[in-house]
């Protein structure tokens, strides 16, 4: 029988060591992305994703594939404010951390509030 586990269980069940690593590498990749967004650095933004036609993102329209429509969009629209706060990384298995943090963006008159999530792999 197949039953899903919190990311919390299979934290628990992971060697210390090991959670330790991943998530220091996924923090500064977490933070190299925030701050690429909040320096308006298409380089150094694009420098935090895999380059594959198989990258998988999640937007307010839903799911965007590959990498090539990432890099064609990046840096046509920057916020005018962006505010990061209360990132959370939860090791899933080795080399795989899941990430989430709370997001304020204003474009010039819009602003917009949520959750960004984001998968580490190494």
């Amino acid at each position: 029988m197949i039953r899903f586990l919190s990311a919390a269980l299979v934290a628990l069940l992971l060697p210390a060591a090991v959670r330790a690593d991943d998530v220091a590498e996924a923090r500064a990749v977490f933070e190299r992305n925030l701050q690429a967004i909040r320096d308006k650095n298409p380089e150094a933004y694009l420098d935090c994703y895999w380059q594959s036609a198989d990258l998988v993102r999640n937007g307010p329209d839903g799911p965007a594939y590959g990498y090539d429509e990432l890099a064609a969009s990046t840096g046509t629209g920057w916020p005018t404010v962006f505010d990061a706060v209360d990132l959370r990384l939860t090791p899933l298995r080795p080399g795989v951390v899941y990430g989430s943090y709370r997001y304020r963006v204003v474009f010039g008159d819009d602003e917009s509030t949520g959750i960004s999530e984001r998968l580490f792999v190494e």
